[in-house]
């Protein structure tokens, strides 16, 4: 059985995000002939710290060559693609809404408040000094509102209506920057903390997430 895939990435070649897919509908053929690693290597390429990802041209399923060249890390456009994985199950598997479990993952996230400082938010504070504040902004920015518009879509406005459709996320929340995992993180004691964090996460919706796989 073919496994469904779709990775998010930003083509800078052309200036617009892409999801490179496997040929999980009959109007697909533009990705399967791409290997899996050189998908994952430019969606792996997060800007400041990978330069964008570059190959060889490859062939679609109708022998036309395609460019692929500075790919960057989806997480520019889709740092949460659950949006994106909802709009997908409806549109190429023709899943009506209350068809849908959707199973989101994270990878920890920081909350980045700053409510106390009224001044000096130039460039120094910005990106320099060692910190990459604008980004985690962005990302935040992005992921937050990704959940805002499933909870919409899933239970209306203020959550006035049942179940539209199963939707379960797993993260984990860094209240502080001192608690907080880079995304080149190398101190072993963060990476351990992050793991007891995911497995912590695991047990407390096991159940939850093998109904949803339907396992149970």
């Amino acid at each position: 059985m073919q496994n469904s895939v779709g990775v998010s990435v930003y083509d800078l070649h052309k200036g617009c995000p892409s999801v490179l897919k496997s040929m999980y509908h009959e109007r697909f053929k533009r990705d399967p002939n791409l290997p899996l690693f050189k998908a994952a290597l430019s969606t792996s390429s997060a800007p400041t710290y990978f330069d964008p990802y570059s190959s060889e041209d490859y062939e679609d399923l109708d022998g036309t060559s395609i460019e692929f060249k500075y790919k960057v890390d989806g997480g520019v456009w889709a740092n949460n693609p659950s949006l994106i994985a909802l709009v997908e199950a409806q549109k190429a598997f023709n899943k009506e809404l209350q068809e849908i479990n959707l199973l989101s993952i994270g990878t920890g996230q920081s909350v980045f408040l700053e409510n106390k400082r009224t001044k000096g938010f130039g460039i120094f504070y910005w990106i320099l000094n060692n910190k990459k504040r604008i980004i985690e902004l962005f990302m935040q920015g992005q992921s937050q509102q990704a959940e805002n518009l499933i909870s919409l879509l899933k239970n209306g406005i203020d959550k006035q209506e049942p179940d539209n459709f199963g939707y379960l996320r797993l993260n984990t929340i860094f209240e502080n920057e001192v608690d907080s995992i880079q995304m080149d993180e190398t101190n072993q004691i963060k990476l351990k903390d992050l793991e007891v964090r995911a497995m912590n996460a695991y047990k407390r919706n096991k159940g939850e997430i093998l109904r949803m796989l339907n396992i149970c």
